[in-house]
């Protein structure tokens, strides 16, 4: 709590406005999860600048507690000059409403447009092509004419000049994206397995041993080889493949486990 109280103040001593980027995750998959935390980065630094931890209790339903993180947080934030999101129906109404009008600008995650896009190309054309490639390679005679006309022109049309797509294309000019936060957000699993459930104080506090943790390793250098041929290169992430027929070792006694962390904070 002490770094995150550290962090916002002196963002507020800042008198730059600040590109944040702002997410929602929920604690269990499916539509029904209980908590939502709302994060919210810094992008000039990659670190958690804040976060918001909401109940379903808090909203009535599960859909409107990212809009509610995002509110409690933005209103807890500082000189802000841009902020970078998903496409939220929510969210985007609420800037446009409120935030706004105070000269915040609000810029798409770059990965959500082009992955919405790429979904509806795919599905689109997947197999129209299949079926073309059986057909030209039996029925063309080699002759030279486009494919793209009539009902499969209108149908592409019709994805690329989406209303709403050339709408929300231009908030991605400033090539924002909150890739970052998906990664604090595998971090956060560690703390926060969306397989268990918590009650609020210990998801809190599990979510804030998150944070420090993510924070405190942000900018950290990459191992680097230091023997063979490939000295100075940087080590490739491991993919180890899973064990098979292996006996588990086996564990200690829990009586031992708990001795042990006893022990550790008689120390303190």
């Amino acid at each position: 709590i002490l770094v995150q109280v550290d962090r916002r103040h002196a963002f507020k001593q800042c008198n730059e406005p600040l590109t944040l980027g702002g997410d929602g995750r929920c604690d269990s998959p499916g539509f029904s999860p209980k908590y939502c935390t709302y994060s919210v980065m810094n992008q000039a630094d990659n670190r958690i600048t804040d976060f918001e931890l909401v109940q379903v209790t808090q909203t009535g339903t599960s859909q409107s507690m990212e809009k509610r993180g995002f509110c409690k947080t933005f209103d807890r934030l500082l000189k802000v000059k841009t902020v970078v999101t998903d496409r939220h129906v929510g969210i985007k109404s609420v800037i446009k409403k409120v935030y706004q009008q105070q000269g915040v600008n609000q810029q798409f995650d770059v990965y959500h447009i082009s992955n919405s896009f790429r979904k509806k190309l795919i599905e689109l054309s997947k197999q129209n092509i299949v079926n073309h490639v059986w057909f030209s390679s039996r029925n063309c005679d080699a002759e030279k004419k486009k494919w793209l006309k009539g009902a499969t022109l209108l149908a592409v049309k019709e994805v690329v000049f989406d209303p709403s797509l050339l709408r929300d294309i231009r908030q991605i000019s400033q090539f924002c994206h909150t890739g970052k936060l998906e990664s604090y957000h595998s971090a956060l699993l560690v703390y926060c397995p969306k397989r268990q459930k918590f009650d609020y104080p210990c998801m809190l506090a599990r979510t804030q041993l998150a944070v420090m943790q993510y924070n405190a390793n942000v900018g950290r250098q990459q191992a680097t080889v230091k023997k063979m041929k490939a000295e100075g290169k940087q080590l490739p992430q491991v993919e180890r493949p899973a064990g098979k027929n292996i006996a588990k070792a086996p564990a200690p006694p829990k009586e031992e486990l708990i001795k042990k962390h006893v022990d550790r904070f008689k120390m303190l």
